[in-house]
């Protein structure tokens, strides 16, 4: 149990086994591939896979077929 999200809201955060896991592409990872925080969008680039269940939260931009797009911001 961890609290989560902007009120830290406690939820089972489970870590995903390739977490850190350098990716192209969410279908390489359990959860997605997230893009480093200076990525350019549209821009070729490696990510690493996400961390676990609930690495969602905050901005961060996403790796698809190796190129950087535009991501989410979650509270």
């Amino acid at each position: 149990m961890q609290g989560v999200g902007m009120f830290g809201t406690p939820a089972c955060v489970i870590p995903y086994p390739d977490a850190g896991k350098a990716c192209k592409d969410g279908s390489e990872c359990e959860g997605l591939c997230k893009a480093a925080p200076d990525a350019v969008i549209g821009a070729e680039a490696t990510g690493t896979c996400q961390k676990d269940t609930h690495d969602i939260y905050g901005c961060y931009d996403e790796i698809k077929a190796g190129v950087v797009v535009g991501g989410m911001c979650f509270d």
